[in-house]
């Protein structure tokens, strides 16, 4: 008698399914962290940023109106892979990313915020719908925007 080398239908379909499972557990959680990816370049190249916002504020009491007035690029120079412009308006900052990135806004919104007491105290950064806390006024317009389809 001959023996025979080789895999069965059955095993075959077991390792099939096998990998069918492992597939529906990994795709949506690969999305979920690429959408993470994108985001986080917009709060990567806001970090200097924020920092001049910061420094403006502190040297002159008030929040700038404009990138111009904050010392920092035309919103179209600050670019990234995924992130389109940057614009300073009336202290906060709208990060605006390319329309096929895959993260959920389309514009997200950083705000400062600042004690309604003490003014001195140290700035609190909003981002997108986050919740004011108690005692804390935030600045600027939130112009958040998200994708239709999130």
């Amino acid at each position: 008698m001959k023996n025979e080398r080789g895999f069965t239908l059955i095993e075959l379909m077991f390792v099939v399914a096998i990998i069918g499972i492992l597939a529906a557990i990994a795709i949506p959680q690969f999305s979920s962290y690429r959408r993470k990816a994108f985001d986080a370049e917009g709060y990567i190249l806001g970090a200097e940023i924020r920092k001049d916002i910061m420094e403006f504020y502190s040297h002159t009491g008030r929040f700038p109106d404009n990138n111009k007035e904050a010392g920092i690029a035309e919103p179209g120079n600050i670019r990234g892979k995924y992130v389109e412009s940057i614009t300073v308006h009336e202290g906060a900052m709208d990060v605006k990313f390319y329309d096929s990135t895959g993260t959920k806004y389309e514009i997200l919104t950083a705000r400062p915020a600042i004690m309604e007491e003490d003014q001195t105290s140290s700035i609190v950064w909003l981002w997108g719908d986050d919740k004011v806390p108690a005692g804390i006024k935030p600045v600027g317009e939130n112009r958040t925007k998200k994708r239709i389809s999130d």
